[in-house]
């Protein structure tokens, strides 16, 4: 049973709205303040927790916990529908062109300057009315050019020749307004985004960041969750959530569930072989496996927030709670992170105005 969709999330009709290129609202401190406050904020916000919700094996409205088994991102249980298939094909195309812009060879001191030609690449192919017409929900067609701005926004900084959860955010707000316009089914594409279109776009990040050597964007460092993004930390707890941090009774049956279905704990982000195994199974593996992958020395050492994590004795459960409260503080309430998000008539950085109504 998939969870309710709260209202913010129902679609709407394309009809009657005035699409744009989006703008920069936020330019300073105290305009970041105003952000909470803004329709862009809880449209955003609550796609996220709703994708959450809908990934997690324990149903958030019944308290039931489903198999598991349904809930790994290579699960045969999941299938994609036509609209999901399009945009998860619109990425692939994208991480195929980097066969088009091969790294320079030459010495650098930060990332490499090809970055910039892949970057091209994507945007000349974005702009193909047909290639990506083919891929966008006949629905959303209307709103292609402020759609596309969200998606060309999310590979990175040519300028600077870095990634981060800013670019991160823009990919989620082009996944978030194909749903709200009414690309996607409520019910029926959650799953499939998550562990194909997400998963898809991480894949093609993390290949983007070894091929061109991408810096960190708006990295805290050492003491940071993940040099470059955060996503896939929030779903992918959710993916091995069986029972709430304050149930113990509950904790008890789903520990059996979760040993039947092999689901790793908390703890095995530090087991290599545990983390290759899970890494196409769940994205928070798959994302510690690559923290692997480009670091070397002792995981404590080098990822001392992910390793302090790993000993929360609660269960998954509770490490999702804090990945999503996390989110909100280190992402969506960093400065330098969104001040680069952009807003439009979808996500709007105020209310439209209530028409004065006549005196009685």
């Amino acid at each position: 049973m998939a969870p309710s969709i709260p209202p913010v999330l129902q679609p709407v009709s394309t009809t009657g709205i005035t699409f744009s290129r989006p703008v920069k609202r936020i330019h300073t401190h105290q305009d970041l303040l105003l952000f909470p406050n803004s329709p862009a904020y809880s449209l955003i916000t609550a796609f996220i927790v709703h994708l959450n919700s809908s990934i997690s094996p324990l149903d958030a409205t019944t308290n039931k916990l489903n198999s598991p088994e349904d809930y790994i991102t290579s699960s045969p249980s999941i299938t994609a529908s036509p609209e999901v298939e399009g945009i998860t094909k619109l990425v692939n195309n994208l991480s195929n062109l980097v066969e088009s812009a091969p790294p320079d060879q030459g010495p650098r001191r930060f990332g490499n300057v090809a970055f910039r030609k892949w970057l091209e690449l994507a945007g000349s192919y974005v702009g193909e009315s047909g290639s990506v017409d083919e891929c966008l929900p006949s629905l959303v067609l209307p709103a292609k050019e402020e759609l596309l701005h969200y998606l060309t926004q999310s590979f990175g900084s040519g300028e600077r020749l870095d990634y981060g959860t800013g670019h991160e955010l823009s990919f989620a707000a082009f996944l978030c307004g194909i749903w709200v316009l009414g690309g996607f089914q409520p019910g029926r594409d959650e799953k499939a985004l998550v562990f194909g279109t997400f998963d898809a776009y991480f894949k093609l990040v993390r290949k983007l960041v070894v091929t061109y050597s991408l810096e960190p964007a708006g990295s805290h460092g050492v003491w940071g969750l993940d040099d470059h993004v955060f996503l896939p930390y929030i779903f992918g707890s959710a993916q091995l959530t069986t029972f709430r941090p304050t149930s113990e009774t509950q904790a008890a049956e789903s520990n059996a569930k979760a040993e039947e279905a092999y689901l790793p704990k908390p703890v095995d982000v530090v087991k290599l072989d545990i983390v290759n195994r899970e890494r196409i199974r769940n994205l928070y593996f798959d994302a510690v496996g690559f923290v692997y992958d480009v670091k070397k020395g002792p995981f404590w050492e080098h990822s001392p927030i992910l390793y302090d994590i790993s000993g929360v004795q609660k269960g998954w459960g509770k490490i999702n709670e804090g990945m999503l409260k996390m989110y909100d503080k280190e992402v969506l309430g960093k400065f330098p992170v969104v001040q680069h998000f952009l807003f439009g008539a979808i996500f709007r950085w105020s209310a439209p105005e209530t028409p004065e109504q006549p005196a009685a």
